[in-house]
């Protein structure tokens, strides 16, 4: 499957690999991977939306609902919000730091 177009600005395999270390059946790796994912495809939405003009958001919502993995939508957003790369890159930072101190602290719990 195709990447969506933020996917290559975040990583998510360094958190793939702390869920690899915790000892968890793999039904519960998938879950929280897919949790993980979902994670970040909102939180990629609301960057977006939050810094888009309101008269585009209705168009952006229409075309990421039609082609989420297209290049021309990343270049379509770029129109608007000029540092939307590193906006992405930051919000990885973020996400990461986040579900990281949140997988330790669970653990930690067990």
């Amino acid at each position: 499957m195709a990447n969506l177009f933020w996917e290559p600005f975040v990583d998510i395999e360094s958190i793939k690999i702390k869920i690899e270390e915790q000892g968890l059946k793999e039904k519960e790796k998938i879950r929280l991977l897919d949790l993980v994912h979902q994670t970040f495809h909102l939180r990629v939405l609301d960057l977006v939306l939050s810094h888009l003009p309101k008269e585009k958001q209705t168009s952006f919502l229409d075309q990421y609902c039609q082609l989420p993995h297209s290049y021309k939508l990343l270049e379509s957003i770029k129109q608007d919000i000029a540092d939307i790369e590193e906006k992405l890159k930051l919000l990885d930072q973020q996400l990461k730091s986040e579900v990281l101190e949140q997988l330790l602290s669970s653990t930690e719990e067990a």
